[in-house]
């Protein structure tokens, strides 16, 4: 497909399937437990999406790139460095309920409390009129002890 846009000369498409199939590759090699190469490429998508303007007349995607990235650091056990890419996660686009529900997993794992309760404050704010049965929100009351 991306080689069909690419002989279309549609590049802007051509560019964005190709970070969607580097970004499964990433969850790819993830999945075969070559989590440092899954880590590295991961990272060239979010990189790669990172400099991609969005056009103008489509949704975002879905999950960002840099978001999936800071999932896999996080599962890795590199709770720092998840939170650093949740950040710049919610620089480019904020208010993303799964970026602070990220976040604050981050930041619990990290030790820093100031970043929890800040995150903890965001996500209250962005569910307050909405429905709280959702299973991290569920999970995260049961954690904390918040009344989100």
């Amino acid at each position: 497909m991306r080689d069909r846009l690419k002989d279309a000369k549609d590049a802007y498409w051509s560019n964005i399937v190709d970070i969607q199939h580097q970004i499964a590759s990433a969850w790819v090699l993830y999945a075969e437990a070559k989590y440092d190469e899954a880590l590295t490429a991961m990272n060239a998508a979010a990189e790669a999406e990172d400099k991609t303007e969005k056009h103008p007349v489509t949704p975002g995607p879905l999950a960002p790139a840099r978001e999936l990235y800071a999932a896999m650091l996080l599962d890795r056990g590199k709770a720092a460095d998840a939170l650093a890419a949740y950040e710049a996660v919610l620089k480019k686009e904020p208010n993303r309920l799964a970026a602070y529900l990220g976040m604050i997993k981050s930041a619990k794992a990290a030790g820093d409390q100031a970043k929890t309760q800040e995150c903890a404050v965001q996500i209250a704010r962005l569910t307050a009129d909405s429905d709280v049965s959702r299973p991290e929100l569920i999970e995260l009351r049961q954690t904390t002890g918040s009344k989100l």
